[in-house]
Parts: structure tokens; sequence; C-alpha cells
């Protein structure tokens, strides 16, 4: 576990964090739930929700390329393609059973608690706010969001 840490957190120091681990830090706060758990659950629906700002507003981007090679390397299939890669992520987390967010108690509210995030963010201070506006610059608006996975 020590080695698999330590791997995971070289990757996160170099790849940068992204929407998955800026929500799964505020809802194991919030939820008291394993942080490992939440991203596993926000994972496939991070990658979808990513995949579609990204086409949405830069159909272009390199980032989506990497998310078509990221599929081929999960499936092992030349031909793979992003959808594939999020639902072998989306296959794999229910065949090692991760609980939905809805199991550590997180609910139809999380909305709601995302708006309040966002709200107590942007008064937070400026760098803390630019993030935020790139957050919103390149993901759908929180009010659009579906959380029925939850």
């Amino acid at each position: 576990m020590a080695l698999a840490s330590l791997f995971g957190g070289l990757a996160l120091a170099n790849a940068g964090l992204g929407m998955v681990q800026g929500f799964a830090t505020p809802l194991g706060g919030q939820w008291k739930a394993p942080h490992g758990a939440l991203c596993a659950a926000l994972l496939p629906h991070g990658m979808a929700a990513n995949v579609a700002g990204l086409r949405a507003r830069a159909p272009r981007h390199l980032a989506l390329e990497r998310y078509s090679a990221i599929a081929r390397l999960l499936t092992g299939r030349s031909e793979a393609s992003v959808e594939d890669g999020i639902e072998w992520v989306r296959a794999l987390s229910a065949e090692l059973s991760i609980p939905a967010l809805r199991a550590w108690g997180v609910t139809e509210v999380l909305g709601l608690y995302l708006e309040r995030l966002l709200d107590r963010w942007r008064r937070s201070d400026a760098e803390r706010a630019l993030q935020i506006q790139r957050l919103e610059g390149s993901r759908p608006p929180w009010k659009a969001m579906h959380f029925e996975w939850v």
C-alpha cells in the first residue's frame, strides 16, 4: 500500500489535479468518506464531463487525443473510442464493487453543496478566483450537470 500511495502521489504531482480530485477532497471532508473511494466513484463521471466539456469548447484539444490513447491502453483495442475507455472504467468500478456516492451519505444535495463550495472559493482570494474561472470555462455549468449517478 505504501508503494501504491507513493506512485499515486508521484503521478498527481506530475499530472496536476483535476475534476475528480477537486471534488473528492471537499466531499470527503463534508461527508467523512474515504478519499480513494470517492475518487473511484467519481472517476468515470469526471472523465465523461471532461470529454463533453472539451468537445464543446475545444474539439481539437490535445487532451481528447490523450483520452483516446487511454481508451486504447485500457481496452487493448487499437480502434477503441474515448467512450470505450470511459465504459471500461465504469465496468471496472462495477466489477470492484466501488460504492456510489450515496453509500457515503452524499445525496441529491450535492448540487447545492457544490454551488455553495464554489461561492466560497470565489470569495476566498484572487488566485482561487482565477482557478474557478478556468474550471467553469472548461466544464459544464454546475446547475446543468445531472447528479443521478450519485
